[in-house]
């Protein structure tokens, strides 16, 4: 298939080859990865966000212009609090995305009072401290 014999009107017989053309410009679009593409494509439309909406600034402030005068909030700088030692760490960096959200239950006055005073009630009542000590305890 890469070589084609054809007869000329003047029965003379020419062989046609297919050759790649190395003088002329290459008119081809180069393509790029798809993460470079989408990263990219992000990046635009986050400068044109910008754009459109100038008032919103790009990173959180940390200070407020009052009367003329920079006030500046040190409890506004983000700061990342990390353990030094990541191994007694009870916090893992990833979380699967089919991990069910936990269900607690609406806590109420009730509830809370029996996680907060009954063991200590239940203490000291096994302690043998009178009802009356008991009550001035959990009401102070």
């Amino acid at each position: 298939a890469s070589q084609m014999w054809h007869l000329r009107w003047n029965r003379t017989i020419d062989c046609t080859r297919r050759y790649i053309s190395t003088s002329g410009p290459l008119h081809f679009r180069q393509k790029l990865a798809y993460k470079t593409r989408y990263h990219w494509l992000l990046d635009l439309q986050k400068s044109r966000q910008r754009a459109r909406f100038p008032w919103i600034p790009r990173e959180p402030p940390t200070a407020v212009n009052i009367d003329d005068q920079r006030i500046e909030f040190p409890e506004m700088q983000l700061d990342f609090i990390v353990p030094t030692d990541l191994n007694q760490c009870e916090l893992k960096p990833y979380v699967d995305w089919r991990a069910s959200t936990p269900k607690e239950e609406e806590l109420t006055a009730d509830k809370l009072f029996d996680k907060k005073y009954i063991p200590k009630i239940q203490n000291m009542y096994e302690r043998g401290v009178d009802k009356s000590e008991i009550i001035k305890k959990v009401t102070s």
